[in-house]
Parts: C-alpha cells; structure tokens; sequence
C-alpha cells in the first residue's frame, strides 16, 4: 500500500509528514487517544449535510473507495458521518473531489 502512495502522491510525500497504518482499529484508537474526532465522508441513512455540520477541535478525515466506499466496521468506529448535498442526477463524486470539497469546507468551519 505504500508503494501504491508514493506512486500516486507524485513527490509530493517527501514534503508532508504522513504514515501507513494497515489496520483501520489500529488508526482509529490511535487518533482517539489524541482527542481527533473521527469524521468519515460517505452517502449513509445517518449521515449529516456537511453544509450543516460544526464542530471544534481536530479531526481526522477518512474517505473511502470510490466503488466500494469506507467499510461498514469504520462507519460504525467513526464520530460523525459527513456527506456532501449533490444537485442533479449524479449520486456521488470523484473521491480526491469529495476529499477537497470536504476539506475546503472544514478549513474555515474548524
């Protein structure tokens, strides 16, 4: 998985401090004993509009396959679950865009 990182991050993994964690419990409880909310982004019945979303305090964003989406098991680990309101008739983005449109939006509500 890693290798499938730095193919894909192009470089630019030299610049910013980053790890691999290959099992998602591991990452989570990790995160949580930091005090990081876990925000996963998917389409989900208890998924809140990120639009309408705010909270304070550092979180960690998880996205998932663009197929496949997040697990089920991560969903269930996670704090809240974000999803962005789509106007027409696609149901879903691209994930580096949900990623950016996420992130984008969270910088100024963090």
């Amino acid at each position: 998985m890693a290798d499938d990182f730095r193919k894909t991050a192009l470089g630019a993994e030299k610049s910013q401090r980053w790890s691999y964690v290959p099992d998602h419990n591991l990452l989570i409880n990790r995160l949580r004993s930091k005090n990081i909310k876990i925000i996963s982004l998917e389409q989900n019945k208890k998924s809140i509009d990120i639009t309408k979303f705010d909270i304070d305090g550092d979180i960690a964003l998880i996205a998932g396959n663009e197929t496949e989406g997040l697990k089920k098991s991560v969903l269930v680990e996670s704090d809240y679950i974000l999803e962005i309101p789509m106007a027409g008739v696609k149901e879903s983005f691209n994930v580096s865009v949900a990623v950016a449109i996420s992130l984008f939006y969270l910088k100024f509500m963090i």
